[in-house]
């Protein structure tokens, strides 16, 4: 059996899941997920916004189990012959397989690197740490990802107006711990500008849904940005359910994604055949440089152009 620890937002946990995948269809291995980072930590960088494990909105295929569950399991204030008793009950059912992990703790992925290939030799009774935010872990891998959660009535409505627009293209800008992460590109007006242009040259009648954390940026700073007028829509709901969100940009006809994971993976999860996507050139200025689908438009978020592929 090998484990992959979660953490981190939904993008990054998506990301972990399909790595779990890519072992799973490479090695046959049993792969098991670990989710007790939210029950010990749960935060995001800058300890304010929290994370919730919503991996259970999509029709995983790994299950997922709490570690630090395991461990009360293991002290549950009672004899040693009813604690064997209950753990053989759990691990048979709910944690079939976990007492063969040997604790063979893998390091951690090279942050510097989007891609570190070291990570896809993996050995058997495992415990793997990592981000796996590159698109080369996973590309080969036969995901089939659907979302399977019940939108509220206001995501509806806006699912509904989505829907029934032409050139829908969902824009997203990532906000909140990114002001304060050293090393992650900063995206502004040369990058939004250029994918705006890119879209309004390509499609005839485009209609942008604006996404972010930030919802008061975008209204008081973001639009006045922009060269050019634009019809949108500024996609403002207060449910805190990022995986409505993502489902949300996902059903948009085209994505400009910001460089972030979240956005990454609503374009990933876009089933448009004819999709255009719009993607940063990288995500962090101190790391190697990101992989993305061969069909996605790269901008350079310096100079705006589009990079030769």
């Amino acid at each position: 059996m090998v484990v992959v620890n979660l953490m981190g937002g939904l993008g990054n946990q998506l990301c972990m899941y399909a790595y779990g995948m890519y072992l799973k269809q490479k090695y046959n291995y049993e792969v098991v997920l670990d989710s007790s980072w939210f029950d010990k930590y749960g935060f995001d960088c800058d300890n304010k916004e929290k994370r919730e494990m919503l991996l259970n909105e999509f029709n995983i295929k790994i299950p997922i189990i709490s570690f630090s569950t395991i461990d009360k399991i293991k002290i549950l204030p009672c004899n040693a012959k009813l604690r064997y008793v209950f753990n053989a009950i759990a691990f048979r059912t709910f944690y079939k397989g976990l007492n063969l992990i040997k604790n063979q703790y893998m390091p951690i992925e090279d942050t510097k690197k989007a891609f570190d290939k070291n990570m896809l030799d993996i050995k058997d009774n495992s415990y793997i740490s990592g981000y796996f935010t590159s698109y080369e872990y996973f590309k080969d891998v036969y995901l089939d990802l659907k979302f399977i959660g019940s939108l509220d009535s206001k995501n509806l409505q806006i699912l509904e107006i989505i829907k029934n627009t032409k050139d829908s293209i969902a824009l997203h800008i990532r906000r909140g711990d990114y002001i304060n992460i050293h090393g992650y590109v900063k995206l502004g007006g040369t990058y939004y500008n250029s994918a705006i242009n890119f879209m309004n040259n390509k499609l005839k009648d485009c209609h942008y849904f604006i996404f972010s954390n930030d919802i008061d940026f975008i209204k008081n700073d973001f639009i006045r940005y922009l060269n050019s007028d634009i019809k949108y829509s500024i996609v403002d709901i207060q449910d805190n359910n990022p995986a409505f969100e993502m489902y949300l940009m996902s059903c948009c006809n085209h994505q400009i994604i910001a460089n972030s994971t979240f956005s990454f993976w609503a374009a990933l999860l876009n089933t448009n055949k004819n999709k255009i996507v719009i993607t940063p050139d990288r995500f962090a200025y101190d790391r190697n440089k990101d992989f993305f689908p061969k069909d996605w438009i790269i901008i350079n978020h310096l100079w705006g152009g589009v990079e030769k592929k």
